[in-house]
């Protein structure tokens, strides 16, 4: 029976049909951890950062570099892309912007 422990730390199991409306993401691979994941404002400020501005940063995160795929999926997927905001401001005058798949993929690398 797969499924999770509850918070009380028995070793009751509950079915995976109550957590069916959450999504279930695998973790991260080991190969993509940095310590600045673990960043504290404590480590800004001794890396040379000013406490006015870390007061001002509510949200300290490490970001991962965007593979060329996502990054195409970042372009062309959204509702207002910015391939969709360049092909409609480009209606606007009388001329017509097209992206082959070629060209999106040269500016995804």
């Amino acid at each position: 029976l797969r499924g999770r422990s509850t918070l009380s730390g028995s070793k009751h199991i509950l079915p995976t049909s109550v957590y069916a409306h959450i999504a279930h993401h695998d973790a991260m691979p080991e190969a993509s951890f940095t310590p600045l994941d673990l960043a504290t404002p404590a480590d800004l400020q001794s890396f040379g950062f000013i406490p006015e501005l870390i007061g001002r940063l509510h949200n300290i995160c490490a970001l991962s570099p965007l593979s060329t795929g996502d990054l195409l999926r970042v372009l062309t997927e959204p509702r207002n892309s910015l391939v969709a905001q360049y092909t409609a401001l480009f209606e606007t005058y009388p001329s017509r912007l097209r992206f082959t798949e070629k060209a999106l993929y040269a500016i995804a690398e």
